[in-house]
């Protein structure tokens, strides 16, 4: 059930079962629907498995203080966790971009933990590389990507992951840009890597397939309720695989957008969803408004991918390209979203206003 939002709040829609009687919490984890088909699937795949791994935060979509400094900005890293030096010089510029303007929320867009979502790679990929964010109480909220799924030997199809990080599969918050709850932003994080079950590796097997299945079935009834039912402002989804882009994975990866556009992108659409941000492409890009929806592509926090933006996107209208590593910082204000894009060294490659229904219009960030 989703709770009650209030002003400046994680609110979350809690995908993880709950426990049954006579059974401790941590002994059921998989993140699905109680008793859905999803559950029995994961079940019997062997993913209902006690935890072992202590979580890297405490339930970080619990109702915050609406009083703590940068509430109202969030960040923005993509295909994060390669636990090379590229990750580690965005860490540093992120700290230092807290240092001058905090912010209490991080969205991780999927590929969080190279190359097969290994929990021994955890602590190196997740809380060593951010561990001074996480220490000045910044909330990391991720979604799944290819490489976090992929080798259910390897990776238990990202299960181990989300308990790391302590959210569900799919979920649901709310930021706003004062402690009154104006201008309120929806957030909406879900699982694209279920919706494609056999690429790359991912949801393989017969039995695999059929859990994703039932996982992106329920997802998309969800999403659909959770978005008639908001009220925001904004209203922001957000997930591993892009629909529009134009960098190398695009190129042999055609039949990936154009399934998601098929099954995702009429809903955002319907329901008047102002920006979809992806990363997977190791590259940054964002799209003039595509029906009412600003599409950015941000995932170089930890790789970089060769592209050539000198030429227009084939299938949309491209506002800017830069093959540059990078993470992006949001703000909440009463015109719209502000947001920069900025590199290990601290320049600015792109930045400007989002606001509804329109084009980002140039915004000096203050």
């Amino acid at each position: 059930m989703l709770s009650r939002m209030t002003p400046l709040s994680l609110v979350p829609f809690s995908g993880q079962a709950p426990a049954r009687k006579g059974e401790k919490p941590e002994e059921n984890w998989f993140h699905g629907k109680d008793g859905s088909r999803a559950e029995r699937l994961a079940t019997k795949l062997g993913l209902a498995l006690p935890h072992s791994e202590r979580p890297v935060q405490a339930n970080p979509l619990a109702p915050r203080s609406p009083f703590l400094p940068g509430l109202n900005r969030f960040a923005v890293i993509g295909d994060s966790g390669s636990c090379n030096p590229t990750q580690a010089a965005i860490a540093m510029q992120m700290k230092k971009t807290f240092d001058r303007a905090p912010f209490q929320t991080v969205l991780a867009l999927g590929d969080n933990v190279y190359e097969n979502g290994e929990p021994a790679h955890f602590y190196q990929a997740v809380y060593q590389a951010y561990q001074a964010l996480f220490e000045s109480g910044v909330r990391f909220l991720p979604v799944m990507g290819n490489h976090d799924v992929r080798k259910r030997h390897l990776s238990y199809l990202g299960e181990k992951q989300l308990r790391y990080f302590d959210v569900p599969r799919y979920y649901r918050f709310q930021l706003a840009s004062d402690p009154r709850g104006k201008n309120a932003v929806d957030f909406f994080a879900i699982d694209t890597t279920v919706m494609l079950p056999g690429y790359d590796k991912c949801y393989e097997s017969k039995e695999e397939t059929k859990l994703a299945r039932a996982i992106a079935k329920e997802q998309i009834e969800w999403l659909e309720r959770q978005l008639s039912q908001s009220k925001a402002a904004f209203k922001v989804v957000y997930g591993h695989y892009p629909m529009y882009s134009s960098g190398p994975h695009a190129q042999k990866e055609g039949e990936i957008l154009a399934k998601l556009q098929r099954k995702l992108e009429p809903l955002l659409i319907k329901h008047g969803v102002d920006l979809y941000m992806a990363g997977h492409e190791h590259l940054y890009e964002r799209s003039e408004p595509i029906h009412g929806v600003t599409h950015v592509v941000s995932g170089a926090a930890g790789k970089l991918d060769k592209a050539d933006f000198s030429t227009p996107a084939k299938s949309f209208t491209r506002a800017v390209g830069a093959a540059a590593n990078h993470f992006m910082l949001f703000e909440i204000k009463p015109q719209g979203l502000a947001f920069q894009v900025i590199t290990s060294d601290g320049s600015v490659i792109d930045s400007g206003l989002l606001t509804k229904k329109a084009a980002p219009k140039t915004l000096a960030y203050a």
